[in-house]
């Protein structure tokens, strides 16, 4: 992860001359600053299956009041997840979103999507959704957003597939999502 100064510089008072590299993670990390500055990061852990998020002070050094010495995980039973958006609501909880499928031989499944939220100090927020996990049938695929209120919208395009009396159809429209805390 970099930071950069207004100039493009990399940040001195940040990490390592601007830099913080985490090994446990893959390329496909997230990111979402809180309002006082700190910093969240989540994405494929490597060597599991969780969802699982790292927070950094604003200098770049691990919190490690956050979660178990600065890192949050929740796992879903058994089943393999990517992070692919997150974001910061009102109440500084974090939402993760992305999909779920159980490990194929294949590599093919593509999974359904999920969304997971942790409260402030890192813990699974057990009051939102179903012990802190929503997964609805369907949804539809492309951003989220969270609001002052709790409320969690989701909306993009939705793809089903028909079958006609000689030929599946595939179908595509667009849909909405939205959960509420």
């Amino acid at each position: 992860m970099l930071r950069l100064l207004a100039d493009g510089s990399r940040d001195p008072g940040f990490g390592t001359n601007g830099s913080v590299t985490h090994p446990e993670y893959s390329n496909d990390a997230r990111v979402v600053v809180q309002r006082d500055g700190r910093i969240v990061t989540g994405g494929a852990h490597h060597g599991g299956s969780d969802a699982t998020l790292f927070r950094l002070m604003p200098d770049g050094t691990v919190d490690r009041s956050y979660g178990a010495e600065g890192r949050a995980t929740a796992a879903y039973k058994g089943y393999e997840l990517r992070l692919f958006v997150m974001t910061v609501d009102d109440a500084s909880r974090i939402i993760a979103a992305g999909t779920m499928a159980k490990p194929s031989a294949t590599g093919n499944n593509p999974g359904s999507f999920v969304a997971v939220r942790f409260t402030p100090e890192g813990a699974l927020d057990e009051t939102f959704g179903s012990g802190g996990w929503a997964s609805p049938p369907n949804p539809p695929a492309m951003d989220f957003r969270a609001f002052g209120d709790g409320a969690i919208v989701r909306g993009g395009l939705v793809c089903a597939v028909t079958t006609a009396v000689m030929d599946p159809v595939l179908q595509l429209g667009v849909g909405m999502v939205r959960f509420s805390s």
